[in-house]
């Protein structure tokens, strides 16, 4: 009697709708394919490319007219899925925590990091990725850069006892814009080099915007 072998011999999971290649060995008489016990028509070679879920076998046939049915090899059909990560702060500064997290459920949630779960928290620069299984086994992966930007100097300068007349310029230093508290008896609260003009005991301080 002849054998019959399919492979792969399954089960069989297809996340991107690409059908599977099934086959068993060339030299037979003949091939006819079945799905769930019905025959496929026209599936007569010793390959076959399933294109649905299904239990499929095929019975071969030699020179002499003696038959084998092959194993049943199980086919399932998932959606195929995606993943995304959200940042949400993007332009974090150094000792900023920076949390990140996937902008759906999975049955599995895998970070890079080794944590599992729909959110991570961050504190470094670095890439991170996450990998993410459905509920029909399918899986997918992403990744995200974090930079973590240096803070910036700032400093308002020496103390100094204001004239109440002309006012008192205040010469801060630092990088990027600052905006000064309280704004209250100031020329401007976003230029490093102010004038100050306080009706009361003031202690102004920049802060880098």
């Amino acid at each position: 009697l002849p054998t019959a072998q399919v492979t792969p011999a399954g089960p069989i999971l297809i996340c991107n709708a690409v059908p599977a290649l099934l086959q068993v060995a060339a030299g037979a008489a003949s091939y006819q394919w079945y799905n769930a016990g019905v025959s496929i028509v026209g599936a007569t070679l010793n390959t076959f490319l399933a294109a649905q879920t299904g239990d499929y076998s095929v019975v071969i046939t030699n020179a002499t007219g003696c038959s084998a049915t092959s194993n049943t090899v199980i086919v399932s059909f998932n959606a195929s899925i995606s993943v995304n990560i959200y940042n949400a702060t993007p332009f974090p500064c150094e000792g900023d925590i920076v949390y990140l997290s996937t902008t759906q459920t999975f049955n599995q949630i895998d970070w890079s990091t080794g944590e599992n779960g729909i959110q991570i928290a961050v504190t470094k620069s670095g890439n991170y990725e996450v990998t993410v299984v459905s509920s029909g086994g399918c899986t997918a992966s992403n990744n995200i850069d974090v930079d973590f930007l240096p803070k910036p100097m700032v400093e308002a300068g020496e103390d100094i006892t204001s004239d109440c007349v002309n006012g008192t310029v205040i010469n801060g230093i630092g990088d990027g814009i600052p905006t000064w508290e309280p704004a209250i008896g100031l020329s401007n609260v976003n230029t490093f080099d102010v004038t100050a003009f306080p009706f009361w005991d003031a202690i102004f301080s920049p802060i880098r915007l």
